[in-house]
């Protein structure tokens, strides 16, 4: 890392979720899981052309531009993306993901919906 972590305001995480469900839909991509924390999102989607690395540049400009486009960007260069390999994989990765509501993140998942964003 070039800086030290930025942390989201436990009060933004909402926020930044349903900038990040905007956007995704903004892509016509498909989301099965998200979260955020205060240090990092996961997301569970189908990207364009199975290209993640332009999904993921455009997520963070959208958010950028929303919410910190007066500050430092909150984004780190690049970002991890990781093929589901198998329906085993997607089924362990969506829960891995909806999981972390129990860390405090803000999780949005197909089958639970999120009410008042």
């Amino acid at each position: 890392m070039t800086r030290p972590p930025f942390a989201f305001a436990p009060d933004d995480l909402a926020t930044i979720g349903s900038h990040l469900l905007d956007s995704l839909r903004i892509q016509q991509a498909p989301i099965a899981a998200i979260s955020v924390a205060k240090e990092h999102c996961h997301l569970l989607v189908r990207c364009e052309d199975d290209k993640p690395r332009d999904c993921s540049g455009n997520l963070k400009v959208h958010i950028y531009h929303r919410m910190f486009a007066d500050q430092a960007s909150p984004w780190e260069k690049g970002s991890h993306e990781e093929p589901i390999k198998d329906l085993a994989h997607g089924r362990w990765t969506f829960g891995y993901i909806l999981d972390h509501e129990k860390e405090g993140a803000w999780v949005w998942g197909f089958r639970k919906r999120v009410t008042g964003i």
